[in-house]
């Protein structure tokens, strides 16, 4: 019976006492969606267990077939074609990214002669201290750094290759003084198909520049970015492989090395995508997104170049949603400040002033989490009564940036993190309110997605209480677990209290 076709608050709570006391929140979900009769496809996406997470074949389309396949390539793209690219976090890349831009086919030779007193630090250097080296110097132009690659590289297990250079522009000191950063910041210009002075202004901002000799390489890796990254290629061509589905992390005994190389030899290494990335292209990519790169001696000059930026919105938050479960329990946790950035899309609070800074221990402490799913269900509820306006049953992007830019959410209207742009601060009232409004607007839209499963443009009640659901079902499994994760044992008896959330076989199982 439809308790809901009432219409009383009264009607509301008696189904939602009935029907969370005989089979809990799943249960309560499928029985607003009876009593709602949504699409099949937005039922089969909102009962799946908390612990679920789609397969690389699910949600990236990709066949069943050991061999990669081709990164989707695009002309002309829209900014509004570009953002929902981006929501979803699916590779892809732009033919014509380098359109005027002035550094396009630029020699190595060139900034070696604009930018003597710049340095630059070579990678793979054996382990120790980081080694910078002049850019105003010569050997790095023509004399290769040969590194032995691990099995499973592009190069082939018995061909070295070069190791690279990296400029890092946006850290400034030695690498880029002021009036080189200023100059390179000055020159430069922001790709056609980003949109909003945040973008604009993040992608002059985080620049860093890589040049690789013929058989140079970047070993696989996932970089601890929060946000889309754009790799565009200024001087010849790089070959790119991908592995944008994470390796399942079900446990934080499972976890694995995202660093350069880490990966190859775990058996974890499976690129999904290959592209060649011609001179003037640019690819797009997301967090925790494995990627490893190649020039090979073929169609390329002595030495190449390519540039590395981000935006700051929209965020892969379909892409986030999707693979939650790894996600926090990944690198991007531990090393980073993605455990705070991304709890806003479904708890609506603010990281804390100094959350940022912290590291994963203190935030597991700060974070409100729970498993009793009779009371997530009733504070769900009450988040999205408090935020439909409207009574229809269902959320907007209009009432989401309403109920985010109430007074009271001042933090909603900026960055989550002072970082956002190194040391760039707005230069005037004006310049930072249009940010301010540009920033909630995207705020609530990417919230928006976040939620709506189905992608028909509302978030209902269903596809919410499955949100937050999921947050805190993964977030109390890290809270309870990270901290014996040297004790596999005690990791394995905390672990079979969440396997009612698991789909299939339980992790506690598997590991054993």
């Amino acid at each position: 019976r439809c308790w809901l076709q009432d219409g009383t608050r009264a009607g509301l709570r008696a189904m939602h006492a009935s029907v969370v006391r005989c089979h809990g929140l799943l249960g309560l979900v499928a029985a607003l969606l009876l009593c709602t009769r949504p699409a099949p496809n937005l039922a089969e996406q909102v009962l799946r267990p908390p612990l679920w997470e789609p397969s690389a074949a699910e949600y990236f389309g990709l066949p069943e077939t050991t061999s990669p396949r081709l990164v989707e390539r695009l002309r002309d793209i829209s900014q509004a074609d570009f953002a929902r690219r981006v929501r979803h976090g699916i590779p892809f890349i732009i033919e014509d990214a380098g359109r005027d831009n002035p550094f396009l086919g630029k020699e190595c030779t060139w900034y070696h002669a604009r930018f003597p007193r710049a340095k630059m630090r070579a990678e793979y250097t054996g382990g120790g201290p980081s080694k910078f080296v002049s850019i105003g110097g010569e050997h790095w132009l023509t004399e290769g750094r040969k590194t032995k690659p691990p099995q499973g590289h592009a190069s082939g297990d018995n061909t070295e290759f070069n190791a690279p250079y990296v400029w890092h522009v946006k850290d400034g000191g030695d690498e880029a003084p002021p009036a080189v950063r200023a100059e390179i910041q000055r020159v430069w210009k922001p790709a056609y198909f980003l949109d909003g002075a945040a973008n604009l202004r993040e992608a002059n901002e985080s620049q860093e520049f890589w040049f690789s000799l013929q058989n140079g390489s970047v070993m696989a890796h996932a970089d601890t970015y929060c946000i889309p990254a754009v790799s565009l290629q200024l001087r010849g061509r790089k070959q790119w492989r991908l592995m944008p589905a994470p390796p399942p992390i079900r446990s934080v005994l499972d976890r694995y090395d995202t660093h350069d190389g880490g990966i190859y030899g775990k058996g974890l290494w499976r690129p999904s995508y290959e592209a060649m990335v011609l001179e003037g292209e640019a690819l797009v990519f997301f967090p925790h997104q494995f990627h490893e790169t190649f020039v090979p001696e073929a169609a390329n000059p002595k030495c190449t170049v390519a540039t590395t930026f981000q935006l700051q919105h929209p965020l892969p938050v379909r892409f986030i949603r999707a693979f939650l479960p790894t996600l926090v329990n990944s690198h991007l946790y531990e090393e980073g400040h993605c455990k705070d950035l991304w709890h806003a899309f479904t708890t609506f609070e603010p990281p804390g002033k100094k959350a940022m800074q912290q590291d994963l221990s203190a935030s597991l402490k700060r974070w409100r989490t729970s498993r009793d799913e009779p009371a997530i269900l009733h504070r769900a509820e009450a988040m999205f009564r408090d935020i439909d306006a409207d009574g229809s049953g269902g959320l907007s992007a209009p009432e989401l940036e309403r109920y985010l830019g109430e007074p009271s959410r001042k933090w909603a209207r900026w960055f989550l993190t002072e970082d956002y742009f190194y040391d760039w601060q707005p230069p005037s009232a004006n310049e930072m309110e249009d940010m301010s409004r540009e920033v909630l607007r995207n705020r609530a839209e990417d919230t928006l997605h976040y939620h709506d499963v189905d992608n028909d443009g509302v978030v209902t009640s269903a596809e919410f209480s499955a949100a937050v659901l999921q947050w805190n079902v993964v977030h109390d499994k890290l809270k309870r677990t990270h901290r014996f994760r040297k004790k596999r044992s005690k990791v394995l008896e905390l672990e079979r209290e969440f396997d009612r959330f698991r789909p299939g076989p339980t992790a506690s199982h598997r590991t054993e």
